[in-house]
């Protein structure tokens, strides 16, 4: 194989056979090995952005070429990046507790100082469908929808009558006019479009989570990614060899993929 680096990646397509899985193919993204990948997600087109643990932030294209890439030590790590707009993503850095816009370069456009609106203890966020916010304020209990000038749109009351412990949710997503709060010990709670609490789905002990129509891909442990279908009420889990570390996942056009320390594993659904 050819030595990869983080300019000129190269991609080696095997066949293997998965865990509870029909065969698929997959492919490896290797990166410099002075990367070590802190969050990844996939936009629609199927770009990859990737945060290191040098608080640099990456694009690739689906061919795993290089777009772009940046260094923010202004702002320290990044916890999340929202790509569900390509043209805009949303880029949380929870330490700072700020929200900062990047244009499909990684360009800043702007930043939300969630603090300077009295939102002062936010585990999560993501984008809405207008552009707007999706916040957990841990503080007071609730997912609430704000604008960028962060003014309160939708909030959904305190949420300790349909959790039966503590709630401190990890990642919020939006899809099928459905937001998706994800807790490792309290499952995935499922809210409307107006963030009226709408049921739970009792998958316990993630700590990555994406979402595509009716199916929910999670990180169950470093060795295994779990695919729940809400519809069917059935379930894939995938096996990690034993020697990787899983750092994050993501739904992709026409499969999955997920992290490991310097690279990326990208499974093609046949």
């Amino acid at each position: 194989m050819l030595k990869l680096t983080t300019d000129n990646l190269n991609w080696r397509i095997i066949l293997i056979s998965l865990i509870s899985l029909p065969l698929w193919a997959l492919a490896d993204i290797s990166l410099d090995s002075n990367i070590v990948i802190n969050c990844m997600t996939v936009d629609a087109k199927g770009n990859y952005y990737i945060a290191d643990q040098k608080n640099t932030l990456y694009k690739y294209d689906k061919s795993g070429n290089l777009i772009t890439r940046v260094n923010s030590k202004l702002y320290g790590t990044v916890y999340s990046i929202d790509c569900s707009n390509p043209f805009e993503l949303y880029v949380h850095y929870k330490d700072q507790n700020k929200v900062v816009f990047l244009d499909n370069m990684l360009n800043q456009r702007g930043e939300l100082d969630l603090s300077s609106f009295g939102y002062g203890n936010i585990s999560a966020i993501a984008r809405t469908f207008d552009n707007q916010l999706w916040l957990f304020n841990a503080t007071e209990f609730e997912l609430m929808k704000v604008s960028k000038a962060g003014e309160i749109l939708s909030r959904s009351g305190q949420l300790s009558a349909f959790v039966s412990s503590g709630l401190s949710p990890y990642s919020i997503k939006e899809s099928g006019n459905q937001v998706y709060l994800a807790d490792s010990s309290a499952g995935i709670l499922i809210f409307d479009m107006f963030a009226t609490y709408s049921k739970t789905v009792a998958l316990y002990g993630s700590t990555a989570f994406d979402v595509n129509g009716n199916q929910l891909l999670l990180q169950k442990s470093n060795h295994s990614v779990f695919i729940y279908n809400m519809r069917s009420f059935t379930s894939n889990t995938i096996a990690i060899p034993s020697d990787h570390k899983l750092r994050d996942l993501a739904f992709k056009p026409e499969g999955l993929a997920y992290a490991l320390n310097h690279q990326i594993i990208e499974i093609q659904f046949r």
